[in-house]
């Protein structure tokens, strides 16, 4: 659902530990170790990825289902067929790759893109997707638009599936209703799903 690049290359989510709080609760943090490495190959950057809320009506099967895609995350969730609107928010934040303390030093990105694609709807539901990557962040429309109506608020770009149209997926490195959000110099951001 997310795919995240900084300065060219592609952050890498396949290799996670549950670090505090209880899986798939409010609370509990994830992280993700080696999301940007040097030219060398040696890990540079890890980033943490906390469950800020969680709604009744939501389950988190698994914190990323990166089977395909690396630079992906790709959160498992299962909607409890509960009435009314139902979501989850991460934060993530960007820390030393070396740095095991409590207080974690941050580390910035100079620049961040991140692309949402993949909302389709199912039944009555109607996905939607809000990233907020602070402030002066931008938006760029890969494809066309069709089944998508994406809003501003605040920071926030929100993507929402309207129509309840299932997208199609023409290859597997492309996808319709793909856009991207980028800023500079990114220590972390929210995004709700």
């Amino acid at each position: 659902l997310f795919a995240f690049g900084a300065s060219a290359q592609s952050l890498n989510f396949s290799t996670y530990q549950l670090i505090n709080g209880g899986e798939g609760q409010k609370g509990a943090e994830y992280r993700f170790d080696n999301v940007l490495s040097d030219v060398q190959g040696n890990a540079v950057v890890d980033c943490i990825v906390r469950i800020d809320e969680i709604s009744a009506g939501v389950q988190l099967k698994s914190i990323d289902n990166a089977t395909s895609n690396e630079a992906a995350f790709q959160p498992v969730l299962e909607h409890m067929n509960t009435t009314g609107p139902s979501w989850i928010e991460f934060s993530f934040s960007f820390v030393d790759h070396n740095d095991n303390s409590r207080n974690h030093n941050m580390f910035e990105l100079p620049l961040l893109a991140a692309s949402i694609y993949g909302l389709n709807g199912f039944d009555k539901a109607q996905e939607f997707a809000e990233c907020d990557l602070g402030r002066n962040s931008e938006i760029i429309y890969e494809t066309g638009i069709n089944n998508l109506m994406v809003t501003r608020n605040g920071n926030a770009f929100r993507a929402e599936n309207k129509w309840g149209v299932q997208t199609k997926k023409i290859a597997d490195t492309y996808f319709n209703e793909k856009f991207s959000l980028l800023n500079k110099q990114i220590t972390g951001f929210k995004v709700k799903f």
